[in-house]
């Protein structure tokens, strides 16, 4: 079916585009939700599988905050110096923008994955849960707000399946064949 033909019959049949939009409210919840659970799972995968070890701030990256929710005109990104699985030391940067700027030479814990150098990450909530917290009420707040719409967008669902119920009651006993009767 052609992308016009689908356009035409959308507009044309109101109860197609109802249904449509009823199942597209929560199309945007569902995949913020399952995009923080998916984050999450990482960010737990990365946790069994990293060493914690202390690394120590060789350099600091500093830039302009492009970022008007993070607040600050400055973003800082620390590179640190750890001793890697191989026993060797080596530097790796967390490759995450901190408003708080990190003193060069002090000390920090720090996660890395045994298997990549720069696979680097501190233990601030900031790095680890931030983003897919940030997602995850992103999604319930929007759940939240799509349900009441939701429910505007099947209440004549809801009014067919009432009158329905209403119209097609069993016809109830008369008086005559309730069981005091026969006696």
């Amino acid at each position: 079916m052609s992308n016009y033909m689908l356009q035409s019959l959308m507009m044309s049949n109101p109860a197609l585009r109802r249904w449509a939009f009823q199942r597209l409210v929560f199309l945007f919840p569902a995949l913020c939700i399952l995009a923080a659970l998916a984050l999450f799972g990482e960010s737990i995968l990365f946790q069994m599988k990293a060493k914690r070890t202390s690394g120590e701030v060789v350099r600091v990256y500093e830039w302009k905050n492009e970022n008007p929710f993070m607040g600050g005109d400055k973003t800082y990104g620390p590179v640190f110096r750890y001793t890697w699985s191989d026993g060797k030391e080596t530097q790796a940067s967390a490759g995450h923008a901190f408003l708080v700027p990190f003193k060069v030479g002090s000390k920090h814990t720090i996660l890395f994955g045994p298997s990549m150098k720069t696979d680097v990450r501190t233990t601030l909530f900031e790095q680890l849960w931030a983003v897919p917290v940030t997602i995850l009420v992103l999604g319930i707040v929007t759940w939240i707000l799509a349900l009441p719409i939701w429910l505007w967008l099947i209440r004549p669902r809801i009014a067919r399946q009432r009158e329905k119920r209403l119209f097609c009651l069993p016809r109830s006993k008369s008086l005559d064949e309730t069981p005091e009767a026969s006696m």
